[in-house]
């Protein structure tokens, strides 16, 4: 049986290993979506991929600004928000706002191929 204290160390350096390589990999997933979206004419025109590279945008936002602070604050003790208080109230809700972004993003993406599939 672990103490708490182990496992709080344990997870800890779960995190400081996996955390870069989620960070790395969904960033290139999604800069990869966005170029294989923009690339084609034929994708770029439909409205269901541009809410997949919208989608994907939002992704790479939330990598790069929400991830990478809270790795930064389990890994180093890097916390911007101990020093303003106004960065605190702002994580809160752009943690927030972030990950609805994308989601509501697919959620358009479903709606619009459910009500092509309906109208054809």
């Amino acid at each position: 049986m672990w103490t708490t204290t182990e496992f709080i160390v344990f997870q800890r350096n779960i995190f400081s290993v996996l955390m870069p390589i989620i960070i790395v990999a969904g960033t290139l997933g999604s800069i990869l979506n966005i170029i294989v979206f923009s690339i084609s004419k034929k994708l770029r025109s439909s409205p269901c991929s541009l809410y997949f590279i919208f989608a994907s945008i939002g992704y790479v936002i939330y990598l790069n600004i929400v991830a990478l602070l809270r790795y930064l604050q389990i890994s180093f003790n890097i916390d911007p928000s101990v020093q303003w208080s106004w960065f605190c109230k702002l994580r809160y809700y752009a943690i927030g706002f972030l990950l609805m972004l994308p989601r509501s993003y697919m959620l358009l993406a479903a709606i619009d191929r459910y009500l092509m599939s309906k109208s054809g």
